[in-house]
């Protein structure tokens, strides 16, 4: 067994791909300041991963495996605004459509007794008197006095005064003694006179004056959030310059607990044409985390981020994913396309996704909850298969709060050790191309740092294919028929003959699917069904023939393993006889699909009636042996354990060694909804599972020549971060898919969108065909 731990330590054998790195790791370890061109090279390199992995240390040497989150709600009196910033989809102007005004008596209603943080940042209402303000603090507080007030950004401070000359320092000091506890980081946007003027944002206020208003606070014991709006029109030099005001603000006054990045939520100003890709949120939160080494905390704030790439961020130097917020409306406004808000089982979720440690907070970052609040112990999707050691969180006594000083310092340092050892040893091996065996594997799969996993499955990506070429195909998944008799745990698809839901298409009504494909640019077709013991093997037969007569441009890549499998017992045929009558026919290749996971334990469990392992194995190594092309898939998070990962990974690697007839290895995520398995499910594999399970594969599969990131099954914007962990390959457009859709799951994208996102993710596309040749580059 490796002897050093798995979590978030690095130590000095760090690889970087670009060399100006190095310098600045050896100043964040040692403890100094990073210099603005220490920023501008961390924005502007290609190594995401390298940015991460040091943010990320940073991170882990403050607060360990910690991630906080705070049971909150958001209440906002009003979106009528004198103000008319360009990037702001949220306010509206009196008598405007869609303009509201709450009473005291409303916002005093909207706080719930369990909330222990109430945030409240509105418009600048042009009639309300500060008055009014002062009442609303004081109403809420009276009503539920255990309820902390986090309220009004610096430019609402700095309005009272432009509107009622109502200096800061008083202001603040009466809303104190009404109630206020600390105050948010909003109006911030970006230091920058460039871009004030552009965005029309000069009625706030400005940079000095925000921070002078956030002095105040301080000095008046009022703790404060920052924040940055990006991902619009300024520059990354303007990021570096903002974040660098920011900590010069800290150094004077203190006063900050935690930075906020806000992505700009684009769909409701236009002012940029799409959202900002999440591998610029990542490398937004690393850099920040790095730049703000006097600030205590950096959040994910998941609202602007969305749930997996705020899990996601976790590996990135956020500490912090804020809260439930219950009915949050700003971003929702300008765009946001994210829940208004979570229950505190989904922050649960998103935290131990990423392998960390909740920890529920108040709004001044007390520790106020323990290990009771959790509703079950889960795996941790972030080390797939491995249960969830005891959480280790100190216990409160009730809902008393004990503060962050308090907690051990071992605990907020992390583990001891390093897993420098063996992950050299694992990068010498896999970058000489020798073979990792089981106990590598297994170290990869439930113990090692996520990003160096990320990082060395990159470098020998690159290795092995040197060019930023993402490919992707031009496909549809369509299903001929839904009756199945295999009754496998993990389908919502199926249904059983007879059942009034059961359809069986003829084949000319699956060539009208073909034809719609054909007609806009598919060159794949990848069809499936169930296990229908009524269809003869001429019905198959009948579809490969007549796809390569109508459409020869279209590869009919048809059929899973068992499908053949069932097509041989109904004709009282071997598989090598269904094989050599479907080459006959014009097939030459066949997918990956009903590999699920291939463990005697686990097929038993979930789809016994398919067999086990050696019933998938033994009819792509006879397709192989007759000349098709296959590939390899893994369907994982249910419940396997690594062991179980690791005899699918064992097994398609001897294959291929075999007969080299793979052509890539796709993984994806189980989706539980409407199956027979779900109820057993309590704790879905999330994102950086997903990360890992890629990494891993490129690692560990060192014979096969690509590997797929799934944006259907896992997401769009968790595909584009998994291109910098290994994979080569976007999978295809799917115009038309059933068995997720089935499962409550569903997802479509376009090619013009599927090019945007490869490049947004550094990458060159390029359309290729079933087996991998380069058919067009953009």
């Amino acid at each position: 067994m490796f002897d050093t731990p798995g979590d978030a330590q690095l130590a000095s054998g760090v690889h970087f791909t670009d060399a100006r790195l190095a310098p600045i790791w050896e100043k964040v370890r040692s403890g100094r300041r990073l210099s603005r061109e220490d920023g501008l090279a961390l924005f502007d390199t290609d190594d995401l991963l390298g940015v991460g992995r040091m943010a990320d240390w940073a991170k882990s040497e403050r607060e360990g495996d910690r991630v906080y989150f705070v049971i909150n709600r958001h209440v906002t009196p009003t979106n009528v605004c004198v103000l008319s910033c360009s990037f702001c989809g949220f306010a509206r102007k009196p008598g405007q459509a869609g303009s509201y005004e709450h009473t005291i008596e409303d916002m005093v209603a909207m706080v719930r007794e369990e909330t222990r943080e109430v945030h409240i940042v509105g418009g600048h209402h042009p009639d309300w008197p500060f008055e009014y303000y002062e009442r609303m603090i004081q109403a809420i507080h009276v009503a539920h006095p255990a309820v902390q007030i986090k309220a009004f950004t610096a430019a609402e401070i700095d309005y009272f005064w432009r509107r009622w000359k109502l200096e800061p320092k008083e202001a603040l000091t009466r809303l104190k003694a009404a109630g206020l506890q600390s105050m948010p980081g909003g109006g911030a946007e970006i230091f920058s006179p460039r871009l004030a003027k552009l965005l029309k944002y000069t009625g706030k206020a400005d940079p000095d004056r925000w921070c002078e208003i956030h002095g105040i606070a301080h000095a008046l014991g009022i703790p404060t959030n920052a924040t940055m709006l990006y991902g619009h029109v300024e520059t990354p030099a303007e990021r570096v310059d903002h974040l660098l005001r920011l900590r010069e603000q800290q150094d004077a006054s203190g006063g900050f607990l935690t930075f906020v990045p806000l992505t700009y939520q684009e769909s409701a100003t236009k002012l940029v044409p799409r959202r900002t890709p999440p591998t610029d949120c990542l490398r937004t939160i690393a850099v920040s985390r790095l730049l703000l080494d006097n600030f205590p905390h950096v959040e994910a704030y998941w609202v602007v981020l969305g749930e997996a790439t705020a899990s996601i961020a976790l590996h990135f130097g956020a500490d912090d994913v804020n809260g439930t917020l219950e009915d949050e409306r700003i971003q929702h406004l300008s765009g946001a396309q994210t829940p208004a808000g979570l229950a505190r089982e989904q922050l649960f979720r998103m935290i131990r996704d990423a392998g960390k440690i909740p920890v529920e907070r108040d709004a001044l970052y007390n520790v106020v909850g323990g290990t009771e609040m959790a509703p079950h112990t889960p795996q941790r999707s972030g080390r797939p298969g491995e249960p969830v050691a005891a959480l280790d969180i100190p216990q409160a006594s009730g809902h008393a709060a004990k503060p962050v000083a308090a907690l051990d310092s071992a605990q907020r340092s992390g583990r001891a050790g390093n897993p420098v050892a063996a992950l050299e040893r694992i990068r010498g091996k896999a970058l000489r191309g020798e073979r990792l065996d089981r106990e590598e594997g297994r170290y990869l799969l439930g113990e090692a740092p996520l990003l160096e996993v990320g990082a060395l499955a990159s470098d020998v990506r690159f290795a092995r294919l040197p060019e930023r070429v993402v490919t992707f195909v031009i496909d549809t998944n369509p299903n001929y028929t839904n009756v199945c008799v295999t009754d496998c745990q993990f389908c919502a698809f199926y249904r059983k003959p007879g059942d009034t839901e059961a359809w069986t298409l003829t084949v000319d009504e699956v060539l009208a699917k073909i034809e719609v494909a054909a007609s806009r640019g598919a060159t794949t077709v990848l069809l499936q069904g169930g296990h229908n013991p009524a269809l003869p093997l001429d019905y198959y037969l009948a579809l490969v023939t007549e796809t390569r007569r109508r459409f020869p441009a279209v590869t009919p890549h048809f059929f899973t393993a068992s499908e053949i499998r069932t097509m041989a017992e109904v004709a009282h045929l071997t598989v090598e006889d269904v094989l050599e009558r479907l080459w006959d026919a014009g097939q030459r290749t066949i997918p990956g699909g009903g590999a699920e996971v291939l463990s005697e334990r686990v097929r038993q469990r979930i789809e016994p009636k398919k067999g086990g392992p050696e019933a998938w194995l033994s009819v792509h190594r006879a397709a192989h042996r007759r000349g098709f092309k296959s590939t390899a898939t893994m369907m994982y998070g249910h419940v396997e354990q690594v062991d179980d990962l690791l005899d699918h990974f064992d097994a398609i690697r001897r294959l291929q060694d075999e007969h080299a007839g793979f052509t890539a290895f796709v993984p994806w995520s189980f989706k539980p909804g409407n199956t027979l398995l779900e109820k057993w499910i309590k704790h879905y594999q999330g994102p950086n599972a997903y990360l890992r399970m890629l990494a891993v594969a490129r690692l560990y599969l060192d014979n096969f020549p690509h590997i797929q990131a799934s944006w259907f099954s896992e997401g769009k914007e968790t595909g584009q971060v998994a291109l910098g962990f290994g994979a080569d390959d976007w999978g295809g457009t799917l115009f038309e898919e059933n068995v997720h859709k089935a499962a409550d799951y569903v997802n479509t994208i376009s090619v013009d969108e599927i090019v945007t996102l490869i490049r947004e993710a550094g990458f060159t596309p390029a359309q290729r065909t079933t087996e991998y040749e380069i058919l067009k580059r953009y």
